[in-house]
């Protein structure tokens, strides 16, 4: 584990450990953390972020834990653009068709958000400055043939390589790719501790209360996602019904008011999807106690 690689350089009595962590971050809740000789370990709350803009802080609020999120703010007085939803109705197919069609419509929302983006900031160059992050491996596999041909076709005049968060993490000297512009695509797994202007969050939603849906980590995805990006966050998703995503299909964009981050953070349902996971928990341990008493 990540632990056990970290305290195999332990010295006891000498080495300090200093810990930046975020139980938001976690797929679970009972993180059992470092102790100290004495048996605890110092706890310093931080509250303040420096990565991300205040549209961005008060947009992962909603999929935040801790007993302190309220609290969490940005640092800076930078608004930032506001988050894009790009929600579609899934193919009604049969099971490999519906894979095929349901990709290539992720790849076709991809693009569109990744157009907005440059109509945006049409001078801006997006090399190591742009990420589309997925679900898991098996979706990166699916959708990189069709992301990089539809890229090509797209943009034409943009040099545009797609390459994964380790590679892009390697490159030192940019010069020798100056005629490429480099995004990153990926899983979020691998793209954890890393940034970018801009992320593009693909397919990273699922329906809370599915018996077989990993409710925490959806949540844990969904947060960890968001809070990569500097300056701009998109989703990227089918619609699914009963989904942590849901809502963003009934959302209107206000375009006229100026963004007030504590006026927005006292509009969010801090407690919302603390609510949503354990009634889902309750809902399938029950679904399962039926399915085993009629056993």
């Amino acid at each position: 584990t990540k632990r056990a690689a970290v305290q195999k350089y332990f010295i006891p009595d000498k080495t300090q450990m200093f810990l930046i962590s975020d139980i938001s971050q976690s797929g679970d809740v009972s993180i059992a953390w470092p102790k100290t000789k004495d048996g605890e370990s110092e706890r310093t709350q931080l509250t303040e972020v420096v990565r991300n803009s205040q549209r961005i802080v008060v947009g992962a609020a909603a999929f935040q834990l801790g007993e302190n999120k309220m609290e969490t703010k940005s640092f800076h007085e930078a608004p930032g653009p506001p988050l894009k939803s790009y929600i579609f109705e899934p193919p009604g197919l049969s099971d490999e068709e519906h894979k095929v069609a349901l990709h290539g419509l992720y790849v076709e929302r991809a693009t569109k958000a990744l157009s907005d983006v440059m109509t945006d900031f049409p001078n801006l160059s997006l090399d190591d400055r742009l990420a589309f992050i997925v679900k898991d491996w098996e979706m990166v596999k699916r959708l990189r043939p069709l992301l990089e041909e539809a890229l090509s076709l797209k943009f034409p005049t943009r040099s545009f390589k797609l390459v994964d968060a380790d590679t892009a993490s390697s490159r030192v000297d940019r010069r020798s790719y100056a005629d490429e512009e480099w995004l990153v695509l990926d899983e979020m797994a691998n793209f954890d501790g890393l940034e970018r202007l801009i992320v593009l969050c693909i397919g990273l939603d699922s329906e809370i209360e599915h018996p077989n849906s990993n409710v925490r980590e959806t949540r844990s995805l969904l947060y960890r996602a968001f809070t990569r990006a500097h300056m701009i966050v998109a989703v990227i998703n089918e619609k699914i019904p009963g989904g942590f995503l849901e809502f963003l299909t009934t959302c209107r964009l206000e375009k006229t008011e100026k963004f007030d981050q504590e006026k927005e953070k006292k509009q969010v349902n801090y407690d919302a999807v603390d609510k949503a996971i354990s009634s889902a928990f309750e809902k399938i341990m029950e679904k399962k106690q039926l399915h085993k008493d009629a056993i």
